[in-house]
């Protein structure tokens, strides 16, 4: 009885260590990814550096959206232009996420997204969507890999509540 209680003890140490090891795996995972992809996806958006959003995605992505898919090139020429537009007004985006996973040098993250669009200093409107990316981490840097946005989820379109609810606010 005593060796199968001190089995029993080994056994869910050797379980919670590994857990913890896990959850401190995930969480610098998910700190690398903040600063190396969203933070850095926001810097570019609000001073529209077509390069420097480009250099957070792979050569190979494939970008879906509602309006059809983008692979590679295609769709970092596409930002270069879109980007580079000077009719193109200021404009913010912030993230929320819904689920974030990891295991080695993969993730995938799903979430809303809302883009502030500015004129003349103020706030003009606004556009919310959904997100799921696949992101790779490459030569020490994590990338997007696959990123499939939609504004209208079922025919719904995705609201304020949705973002907030998903920050946690």
């Amino acid at each position: 009885m005593r060796k199968i209680a001190l089995f029993t003890l080994v056994f869910c140490i050797s379980i919670s260590s590994s857990c913890i090891g896990q959850d401190k795996a995930d969480s610098l995972a998910i700190s690398e990814i903040d600063t190396q992809v969203w933070d850095t996806f926001k810097a570019a958006y609000a001073t529209s550096d077509g390069k420097l959003y480009n250099s957070i995605h792979t050569d190979d992505i494939l970008r879906v959206t509602e309006s059809g898919i983008r692979i590679g090139d295609e769709y970092k020429s596409s930002i270069l232009k879109w980007f580079g537009n000077d009719d193109r007004s200021k404009r913010t985006i912030d993230f929320s996420f819904d689920q974030r996973f990891n295991k080695g040098d993969t993730a995938y993250e799903v979430g809303y997204y809302k883009v502030t669009m500015y004129k003349d200093g103020e706030v003009d409107k606004f556009f919310l969507g959904r997100f799921h990316v696949v992101l790779k981490k490459i030569e020490g840097k994590w990338k997007i890999a696959q990123d499939w946005d939609a504004s209208k989820i079922n025919g719904v379109s995705v609201t304020e509540e949705d973002f907030e609810k998903a920050k946690g606010g």
